[in-house]
């Protein structure tokens, strides 16, 4: 005994595709959007690092290294 999901097999090989292609669309933005999310935290930490460099030196350096750092531990 054997069952189908799809009619016609053709379109659910289409639809398998189509999925496939929203797949890694969908993997670029949020690729993409981590890169935004990325840059804006290290200009804030060095804004943050430039507001204190005065009166606290030792916590601005410590933002530009995390500033400067990988984010990902590869280094």
């Amino acid at each position: 005994m054997s069952s189908r999901t799809f009619v016609y097999p053709s379109l659910g090989r289409a639809w398998v595709k189509a999925m496939a292609a929203a797949s890694r669309i969908g993997q670029v933005v949020w690729d993409w959007l981590g890169y935004l999310g990325q840059a804006r935290a290290r200009s804030e930490l060095l804004r943050m690092a430039e507001n204190c460099a005065d009166s606290r030196p030792e916590l601005a350096a410590r933002l530009r290294a995390a500033a400067q750092r990988n984010w990902f531990g590869e280094g």
